[in-house]
């Protein structure tokens, strides 16, 4: 079984570690964590990758500031992009942001 988790922001790192931590514990689920990178920097997303053991993420989109608006726009074509090459058994979101809201 492959499950995609969604991250992006603070709130999402802190949420998702113990999920990933307890899906560890069974043979056969292979999970895979995309980073929409909505918090990019240090101080907002690597340290809590560090402190959490978070595994890094296998796929980091990279969606920085959303200084024109479109980072919704662009978050979904991306997220589906991905979606379609993986095609995940189940996707798991955690919080209620921008990374939360795209449709699988």
């Amino acid at each position: 079984m492959r499950l995609v988790h969604v991250v992006g922001v603070r709130p999402n790192f802190m949420k998702i570690a113990p999920i990933m931590g307890a899906l560890d514990e069974y043979d056969g689920v292979e999970q895979v964590l995309v980073h929409t990178g909505q918090h990019y920097d240090h101080e907002m997303s690597q340290i809590f990758f560090e402190d959490l053991n978070i595994p890094r993420p296998d796929v980091d989109l990279g969606m920085g500031p959303d200084e024109d608006g479109s980072r919704t726009r662009r978050m979904t074509i991306e997220l589906d992009r991905v979606f379609s090459e993986l095609r995940p058994d189940g996707v798991v979101v955690v919080g209620d942001v921008n990374s939360t809201w795209p449709p699988p």
